[in-house]
């Protein structure tokens, strides 16, 4: 199978918006019906990435603009900033097709909670802001997460900050384990889509206008 090319959109405050910066952000342009723009980059019964950036960067997440994906048959991967298990699966209820799981959201024994109930696909995701994790955990620390969480995955977020090679390390250290490795940017960066090619990950994750 080869790379699969996951369209990400932002979400904020039930719209959909671009970043421009460190927490900065502004209407996508052209957007003001968000399913029809969804759906114009998403092929007939694929997914789309939904980064709700109300959810990540404050816990309060857009469920109602979940809701609307489902009722216009967009199937979502969502990455919501769950806090808790609870948040967790009021995502799925709104409609996840996948669900991705922030690590640094979630200490060990919410994230084991989370997994003892959930009966849908999800990925664990780990941000790298320059040299290393925002998380202090190492590459085997997220391999046995993995294992002991029985996650389908692992999603890796890099930043125009990123450093390139320790990045593509850590996706290698990573993979030794036999684990699924999708790679995300929600802004253009140049290199993404080679090193998605190097290391075999299986999905790049990054806004459709952000692709070389």
């Amino acid at each position: 199978m080869g790379l699969i090319e996951l369209p990400l959109f932002l979400v904020r405050g039930g719209k959909l918006v671009r970043r421009t910066g460190p927490r900065a952000y502004e209407p996508l342009f052209g957007a003001s019906d968000p399913f029809k723009v969804i759906k114009a980059a998403v092929p007939p019964a694929e997914l789309v990435y939904m980064w709700d950036v109300d959810g990540v960067e404050a816990g309060a997440a857009n469920h109602e603009f979940y809701q609307k994906l489902e009722r216009n048959r967009i199937s979502p991967w969502i990455d919501p900033g769950c806090r808790n298990p609870e948040d967790a699966m009021d995502a799925f209820f709104a409609g996840a097709e996948v669900l991705t799981v922030r690590i640094g959201h979630m200490d060990e024994s919410k994230l084991t909670d989370f997994a003892d109930i959930a009966e849908y696909e999800f990925h664990l995701a780990l941000r790298f802001s320059s040299t290393h994790p925002d998380s202090p955990l190492t590459a085997w620390d997220v391999r046995r997460l993995v294992g002991e969480l029985h996650a389908q995955g692992v999603v890796l977020e890099a930043s125009p900050a990123t450093d390139r090679s320790t990045f593509t390390k850590f996706i290698k250290l990573v993979q030794t384990g036999g684990i699924e490795v999708s790679v995300l940017s929600t802004e253009k960066i140049p290199w993404l889509l080679e090193v998605a090619n190097e290391t075999n990950a299986v999905r790049i994750i990054s806004p459709p206008e952000a692709k070389p």
